[in-house]
């Protein structure tokens, strides 16, 4: 019991860390004001189509980074508690994979694809010079949390959505968010 709150006790110390760096405040503003646009698309689209406003864009960006913020403990004391260590796990590799992917084709905005294509480079190539367990982790940490957010928030304000099946039929669903 007492590795837990010591492990705690090393989380907070960074998020304390974090929220007095001006890099990091500096980055959750623009992610921040990133997020709150992407929900007042949202309310955009459902006023536009079905003369709705069931959300309030600054409310559901707050929600979401607190959500965020929580999921970052989590996967911080993950990383503590299995010895990931960030710096071995090429971690701006994975980044620029991640960008190039998007640049293809949005849905391909994926840790899992881009560590996949970095970790085969590197064990093929031997560039880039990185841990590929490591990274391998990260990744495995990083998708356990978002799943586990989902889970938790993904249902919320689901937006409703009309498709147009193969059949040529149209058939409404929501879309998760």
């Amino acid at each position: 019991m007492n590795h837990i709150w010591e492990l705690m006790k090393i989380t907070f110390q960074t998020f304390a860390f974090m929220v007095t760096d001006l890099r990091y405040i500096l980055i959750m503003a623009l992610v921040f004001i990133f997020v709150y646009r992407q929900y007042a698309k949202i309310l955009q689209y459902e006023q536009g189509f079905f003369s709705l406003k069931r959300i309030n864009p600054l409310m559901e960006t707050v929600t979401s980074l607190v959500y965020g913020i929580g999921g970052g403990m989590l996967a911080t004391m993950l990383f503590i508690l299995l010895g990931v260590s960030i710096s071995d796990a090429g971690v701006a590799y994975l980044w620029l994979a991640a960008i190039l992917l998007m640049l293809i084709n949005q849905r391909f905005l994926c840790f899992a694809y881009a560590g996949s294509l970095v970790s085969l480079m590197a064990l093929i190539t031997g560039f880039p010079q990185i841990h590929v367990a490591t990274l391998m982790a990260l990744v495995a940490i990083l998708h356990l949390v978002e799943s586990l957010l989902i889970l938790v928030n993904g249902y919320h304000n689901a937006s409703p959505m009309f498709f147009k099946h193969k059949s040529g039929k149209v058939v409404g669903g929501f879309a998760l968010r």
